[in-house]
């Protein structure tokens, strides 16, 4: 897949599953100055219980709210995608829940959890009303500080906001 951000500048996404279909591999490739390209990769896993796992290494801001049943590990450190595979896998382990197989096409999903997010972020004060947007901005003054301790907690401690 592939999402154009500006003129001429686009995000290429690769899904792939493992056989059983438990695990989603998502490798997004970024644009970077001089035609250079960055990758993250973002591991999933679903429950039968309704959990979805997420473990990635994405050195970008989120600073956003994930649903309750979203149990999210961001690793931004860690570049080696066998590493994380294996916290991933321990992850799955500790929690020593059924796991679920993909049945949904990968760019269902993405849109379905687009959708999701937007709302649960606009509930929660991060976003702004569609209906406002256009006067006030779609991040708010507190989704605004939320980002700013994102990207500090990045650059300056290597760690996502969420884990201090």
């Amino acid at each position: 897949m592939r999402a154009q951000i500006v003129p001429n500048i686009y995000v290429r996404v690769s899904i792939y599953h493992d056989a059983p279909a438990q695990r989603r591999l998502q490798i997004t490739f970024l644009p970077r100055p001089n035609s250079a390209v960055m990758m993250c990769a973002s591991i999933s896993s679903l429950t039968t219980d309704g959990h979805r796992y997420l473990t990635d290494n994405v050195f970008l801001p989120y600073a956003g709210f994930y649903p309750e049943n979203w149990l999210v590990d961001r690793t931004p450190l860690t570049r080696s995608l066998i590493k994380l595979l294996a916290r991933h896998n321990a992850r799955l382990s500790r929690a020593n829940e059924t796991l679920a197989p993909w049945t949904t096409d990968p760019l269902t999903d993405l849109n379905a959890q687009q959708h999701t997010l937007e709302q649960l972020n606009t509930q929660l004060g991060f976003l702004t009303m569609p209906a406002q947007r256009e006067e006030q901005g779609k991040v708010t003054p507190a989704g605004r500080y939320r980002v700013w301790k994102e990207i500090w907690t990045l650059n300056y401690l290597g760690r996502s906001a969420k884990y201090l």
